[in-house]
């Protein structure tokens, strides 16, 4: 019974051999710059998502120390790496309370960047979830990754449009997911590559 909620999830295949786990590398360009705890923290949960979805993530990270950018990659990544930068906020200042990260795709070529913008995430985990910075964090990223590698909207999970309150609980506790999408995103990364 529970090999056939498996197979249903798509978390194993049939006769029990669970999916080749995905390998997904993304490097982070920390322009805030964020505490270490609140990114260590918002990478954690961010790579449990992606462990749900059988996708192990490798992450490398690039910041400013007294003047100089330091960290794996800086200065020249390799092809297949997701490149998320983290900046302060978005220059629309339109609707920018609500909006967390954006991804630029191309139709041709996918994803080809991501943007996360901290301060939102800061003020909305203070003022509206009452939840560390670091849950919002890491479901933010997770979910423009998600963008990046072409999934869209969902009504549950990572991928929803518009994180509520029960949604952060949720990432809180370690239970969000990308409810029903974990086929499509790893296909996708596998074409990627």
């Amino acid at each position: 019974m529970l090999q056939a909620a498996l197979f249903l999830a798509g978390l194993a295949a049939p006769g029990g051999t669970p999916p080749p786990l995905e390998h997904l590398t993304i490097l982070i360009v920390d322009f805030v710059p964020v505490a270490p705890d609140t990114l260590k923290n918002a990478i954690s949960l961010s790579r449990e998502i992606f462990l749900q979805a059988r996708i192990e993530t490798t992450w490398a990270l690039c910041r400013r120390k007294s003047g100089q950018w330091s960290g794996t990659w800086c200065h020249g990544a390799p092809a297949a790496v997701v490149h998320l930068s983290i900046v302060p906020h978005c220059l629309d200042k339109q609707g920018e309370e609500r909006v967390y990260g954006r991804t630029i795709t191309n139709e041709t070529l996918g994803g080809l960047t991501i943007a996360i913008f901290y301060e939102p995430i800061e003020v909305a985990s203070r003022t509206k979830f009452g939840m560390h910075p670091s849950v919002l964090l890491g479901m933010a990223m997770t979910h423009e990754i998600g963008h990046f590698f072409g999934l869209n909207h969902g009504v549950l999970g990572v991928m929803t449009s518009r994180f509520g309150r029960e949604d952060v609980m949720r990432g809180a506790a370690g239970l969000m997911r990308f409810e029903g999408q974990e086929k499509a995103l790893r296909r996708a990364i596998a074409r990627w590559k």
